[in-house]
């Protein structure tokens, strides 16, 4: 999950926000003086290019070589491994009877 988020937004997200995070389903941005809108054209930019980045990257397995990207793609990695490895432990129970 990508949480993108209003600064002011975010304090009242924690309560499911980190469970996710530390279990490596969510990542989340916040924008600091911004609306639910954002309304700042280099937030709203960021939003933007992320937005497509994730879709890309979960839909298509595509990654964007630009080297300020790196950090981005090795948490996307880090959290498909693990929705992977949460697939294959209950792909390994469903076939024991139980």
């Amino acid at each position: 999950m990508l949480m993108q988020m209003a600064e002011q937004e975010y304090r009242s997200a924690l309560d499911y926000a980190v469970p996710l995070i530390r279990v490596h389903r969510a990542e989340v941005y916040v924008f600091p003086n911004e609306l639910h809108q954002k309304f700042q054209p280099h937030h709203k930019l960021a939003v933007y290019q992320r937005n497509l980045d994730w879709f890309r990257f979960w839909l298509q397995g595509y990654e964007d070589p630009a080297p300020d990207k790196a950090g981005q793609y090795r948490t996307w990695r880090t959290m498909r491994h693990a929705v992977s490895a949460t697939l294959a432990r209950a792909g390994a129970g469903a076939g024991s009877g139980g």
